[in-house]
């Protein structure tokens, strides 16, 4: 029997690379990690995620370690249940890599640690949901009453923050709006599990972030929309030092 931190090899095997990584780059990941996040609740975190997804085992054991260790320094732990972030295996020019993804929920955990925004949510619009909405000089009038049927079709999402200061973003696409932007940002969206099995919820995703950068951000959350989508191929000292992916990520793309 192990314990969580020990990796078996009946659950990892055919791994060498990855779990020679962790132990070459103790002391890295030791000085990056954020406080209280020791290297044996990372070293758990990995092998959690390889166990829920075996296809990790197969991508650049680099950008695996460096895609959690953004996780660790953002604070928002990734995979389920919580669904904050997700280190997720994609093929790049093919080599398979693994690129770190912001989550609907961790998008909005990061709002909220601005202490200006009050609230902020997307929901989802049904066929036959009564919604409506305008621009005026005060902004975005908008309203919602679904029919209960949740079942339906979803034909639009939206999503709308309350600001401390009295302000109310709001955004809204249509479906065909959302769809166009995966095909454009997620060119092998057809494997994407999320996409497949989750289309409300990457809509809910989508909407949100194009709606946060609306918001008043700090560091910390201008760098994880910067870095959102991008596969990091090294590990940085400190989350400050992520800004110098922006570039990277903004030439990658995301499918937020």
């Amino acid at each position: 029997m192990t314990d969580s931190t020990t990796i078996d090899r009946r659950d990892v095997a055919d791994d060498p690379p990855i779990v020679a990584l962790l132990k070459q780059y103790d002391a890295d990941l030791t000085e990056a990690l954020p406080d209280g996040y020791t290297p044996g609740r990372f070293k758990s975190v990995c092998i959690n995620l390889v166990r829920a997804t075996p296809a990790l085992l197969n991508v650049d054991p680099m950008s695996f370690i460096a895609s959690v260790l953004m996780s660790a320094q953002m604070g928002l732990e990734p995979g389920p249940p919580l669904g904050l972030c997700w280190v997720i295996p994609r093929r790049n020019k093919g080599r398979l890599e693994a690129s770190f993804q912001l989550g609907y929920q961790g998008l909005r955990q990061l709002a909220y640690r601005s202490d200006r925004v009050s609230l902020i949510e997307a929901r989802i619009v049904h066929e036959g949901d009564d919604f409506d909405f305008g621009y005026g000089r005060g902004g975005a009038n908008w309203s919602h009453k679904p029919t209960g049927e949740p079942e339906r079709d979803w034909t639009d999402v939206y999503c709308a923050a309350y600001l401390v200061n009295g302000a109310e973003p709001f955004e809204v696409m249509s479906k065909a709006e959302v769809l166009a932007h995966r095909n454009r940002y997620v060119p092998d969206w057809s494997k994407s599990k999320a996409w497949k099995d989750q289309e409300a919820e990457m809509a809910r995703k989508t909407v949100t972030a194009k709606l946060c950068r609306q918001l008043p951000m700090n560091v910390e959350f201008r760098t994880a929309l910067a870095v959102d989508g991008s596969t990091p191929r090294e590990l940085v000292p400190d989350l400050a030092g992520l800004v110098a992916l922006e570039a990277v990520a903004e030439e990658e793309n995301t499918d937020a």
